[in-house]
């Protein structure tokens, strides 16, 4: 509005003179164009005024991605002394260094807004403050009131409730004011420790310290650093309060019970900070922070009366959670390992502080330190999906928002940001001819409007975010070892164990830059739990080793007895044991490739594809602990088995060849790439690349594949165009990708960027089968299996087919199966 408002003031400026010709003027500000009409002889002095409002108007506080309106700044901080004597007495002394004091903490009550000013180095005249909303409107750089009292925050004070050094505070609905002091004196400096860290507790409403309560030698560690808290009570529990203070330096949580005026040190890996991610750059300033458990926040009060408290390292992008019930309890809050939940990451460069939930709409807020603003995820919509696609950057500001160091929610679903620019303050020093502090808020529902959680759709192009990190997906430099690299991917194989395996080819661009090199990496930590180098005797000697993927074989109640089934297409197979650490090849006639099967056309493109061993799918396990590992190779239309009993044993080939089993063949040029299988129904699908399609076969129904008793369940020669990959998850969803590769590495110009080139597909298994002879059936009462029904389509028959919203191309009466 401001922008409008200032245009019109131009055209009116403009016509104080009589119109002559006029021309068409592109005019633009930071984020709009307009068209203007210009008079050609208008003088300079009115286009130079018009110019200016048009300026004045577009540096409007609405600057924040139009959702946080700046409502506080100061170039540096000054404060209410008692009087101009004391104020003059504390320069003297070096009591008030002006350029030492930065705001750090925020908290909100009724027309009070407390801000926290640490005593990072010598100088700061207070620690806790306020500011009164509402009695000066006008004035935008108000003084700093010291709170309860200048005297009490005075260092040189010898009173037994003397405030040294506050954070970040907190504000619950009794009415009261929880903070931790630090009792650190100079922390960027000299660090003097001028007491022992204490817990503190005021009465809002009378201004009175009601509880002082200093920290157990057990709740501390040597590096103990207490920079954060929330209070955990309801309006009815107001005597029954617990607080929560994370130990960023110590990596624990102290809780603190009001009731038993006691408290307990909790520890857990999760505290920790991710060494992956101690790395910022914030404002020009590189710098490394090891800090752990930083950021908490509490859900509203469940079923059960206890509450959901989500917590982050400060050097991390992870956000985990655990239950109030688990902390609450001393007896076992550190010795409920599992109780303790990884929600998931925000992606690279997601580092947060201080974090905030709105318990109406259920937003849980965070800074966004290494981005200059403000991020959101919906803990009620989005429960289950902590990630990159469900988390928002709501704000974003590098001038305005450098360094958001706090942020709360108040009780009027008002979320308030202060950014400080405090790693310029602590490395190089501020200017203090610019603006370096700011408070910004606004409402919630205005700040979360149009994000992916208050009913927009879910941004269905997402970026990709690098695992486990952008730096070991980088290819290496000359001269930089390539074994902490993942140079090369094609199809991975989670495990029940929750843990990635990755085979890396080693290969870029046609050059070798390492060997080949299997990953196994834990999904709950996102680390490197195995790391094995392909040895060069297990590879062909002609160099056509390639592969294409793997399939883990692993059991949940005995995860180091797991097996790595990894298919060549040069005509081979490998198989890795986990427990020994070992790799071992295997050579038979039936992966190589069917030399009348080698020829292929997808998207228009012609190809000679002379690929043996690829698509690879394991059965159930059965009693006696193993499976039936199904696999085909590419060029060929033929389907194969083994025990995984054959393959994890040490016996050759010459003494095991007839365990290998010639299962069928589907119709000719319908070859094969990837497979999977679904545990639940038994059916393995495959991508018929040279058809645009999936198709699939159940050998729990039908002994023999065949075009009887295999089908086709989705094809579309636009959207199902080369489909490169699928699995079946552990709650059996089909996930189908095509990618249109042929096209995109050999007919390069014939692929168009402006179309829509990758998908990403998804179905539950028992839609995708329904009406197919895929679909699962009950065994006969004698234990068999029913006999092929000759009479049953095996595939939809294209007169038949229509293509849903989503671009899948499916029977009719099947359109919906499918997203």
């Amino acid at each position: 509005y401001l922008r409008w408002f200032a245009l019109g003031i131009i055209i009116i400026i403009l016509d104080m003179d009589n119109f002559g010709r006029a021309e068409l003027i592109d005019f633009k500000t930071n984020d709009r164009s307009y068209t203007v009409v210009f008079v050609s002889y208008v003088k300079m002095a009115k286009i130079t005024l018009a110019i200016l409002i048009l300026g004045c108007c577009t540096c409007a506080v609405w600057s924040v991605n139009d959702r946080l309106r700046e409502v506080f700044s100061w170039r540096q901080l000054d404060f209410t002394f008692p009087d101009q004597m004391t104020r003059q007495a504390a320069i003297a002394s070096g009591e008030y260094v002006q350029a030492n004091n930065l705001p750090l903490g925020l908290e909100v009550w009724r027309d009070k807004l407390f801000i926290t000013v640490p005593r990072w180095k010598a100088g700061v005249a207070s620690t806790l403050n306020y500011v009164s909303l509402g009695s000066e409107p006008e004035n935008r750089s108000p003084n700093l009131i010291p709170y309860p009292s200048y005297e009490q925050n005075r260092l040189a004070s010898n009173s037994t409730d003397r405030i040294v050094s506050v954070f970040r505070i907190n504000v619950d609905v009794c009415d009261r004011l929880w903070l931790v002091d630090t009792g650190l004196q100079d922390v960027w400096g000299e660090a003097i420790q001028v007491q022992t860290p204490k817990l503190m507790v005021f009465d809002l409403n009378t201004d009175t310290l009601i509880r002082q309560y200093t920290f157990r030698a057990d709740d501390m560690k040597p590096d103990s650093f207490f920079a954060n808290i929330i209070a955990d009570t309801t309006k009815e529990t107001c005597d029954d309060a617990f607080a929560y203070i994370p130990d960023l330096g110590g990596y624990g949580l102290v809780v603190y019970s009001f009731a038993s005026n006691t408290s307990w040190r909790v520890k857990h890996h999760f505290f920790h900070f991710d060494p992956l991610s101690g790395n910022f750059h914030v404002g020009g300033q590189n710098f490394q922070w090891t800090d752990g458990i930083f950021g908490v926040a509490l859900s509203p009060v469940k079923e059960d009366g206890y509450r959901t408290l989500y917590f982050h390292p400060l050097s991390s992008t992870r956000e985990f959670c655990v239950s109030t019930h688990i902390v609450q309890n001393a007896s076992i809050a550190s010795d409920s390992y599992y109780e303790y939940k990884v929600l998931g990451s925000r992606g690279p460069n997601t580092q947060a502080s201080g974090s905030s939930l709105d318990e109406n709409t259920g937003a849980l807020f965070y800074t966004q330190i290494n981005k200059d603003g403000v991020g959101c995820w919906n803990s009620f919509r989005n429960a289950d999906e902590y990630s990159a696609d469900t988390n928002y950057l709501v704000a974003s500001d590098s001038q305005t928002l450098e360094f958001p160091n706090d942020l709360k929610v108040d009780k009027t679903g008002t979320l308030w940001v202060l950014s400080d620019k405090l790693p310029l303050y602590l490395y190089r020093g501020l200017d203090d001819n610019e603006t370096n502090y700011r408070i910004f808020n606004a409402p919630v529902v205005d700040v979360i409007k149009g994000t992916v959680f208050v009913g927009s759709n879910q941004n269905r192009s997402p970026r990709l975010v690098p695992y486990p990190n952008y730096a070991m997906n980088r290819l290496p430099s000359s001269g930089q070892r390539s074994t902490d690299r993942i140079i090369n991917t094609y199809r991975l194989s989670i495990d029940v164990c929750d843990r990635l395996w990755v085979i890396d080819m080693g290969i870029a661009n046609g050059t070798k830059v390492g060997q080949p090199q299997l990953y196994v990496f834990d999904l709950n930590t996102d680390r490197v739990v195995r790391q094995y180098v392909v040895a060069e005797n297990l590879m062909r000697a002609d160099g056509n080793t390639w592969f294409p993927g793997l399939v883990a074989d692993a059991e949940r109640k005995s995860c180091d007895r797991a097996y790595a089934y990894l298919p060549d297409i040069g005509g081979g197979l490998m198989v890795y044991d986990y427990r020994r650490n070992s790799m071992r090849r295997i050579d038979h006639h039936y992966f190589y490739f069917d030399p009348l099967a080698t020829v292929f056309n997808i998207g228009g493109v012609r190809i000679e594809w002379p690929d043996g061993m690829f698509g690879v799918g394991l059965s159930e396990r059965r009693r006696d602990g193993y499976r039936t590992l199904y696999f085909q190779a590419m060029s060929s239309t033929r389907m194969f088995s083994v025990d995984t009993r054959v393959l994890q044993s040490n016996a050759t080939v010459r003494e095991t060849f007839d365990e290998y089993h010639h299962l069928g063949h589907r119709p000719a040029g319908m070859q094969a790439g990837p497979m999977a299988t679904d545990q639940a129904t038994g059916t393995v699908f495959y991508a018929l690349v040279n058809q645009d399609a999936v198709g699939c076969w159940n050998p729990r129904r039908h002994d023999r594949l065949s075009a009887d008793t295999s089908a086709v369940v989705a094809q579309d020669p636009e959207t199902l165009e080369f489909p490169a990959d699928l699995k079946v998850d552990f709650d059996s969803n089909l996930w189908v990708l095509s990618d249109r590769m042929p096209r995109h590495r050999f007919q390069v110009l014939n692929f168009d960027t402006d179309d829509v080139n990758y998908r990403v597909f998804r179905a539950p298994v028992a839609d995708v089968i329904r009406d197919t002879v895929c679909e699962s059936q009950p065994t006969g009462g004698d234990g068999s299996r029913p006999p092929s029904r000759p009479d049953q389509p095996s595939r939809p028959q294209r007169p038949n087919t229509a293509t849903n919203s989503m671009g899948w191309n499916t029977p009719a009466e099947k359109r919906s199966d499918f997203d």
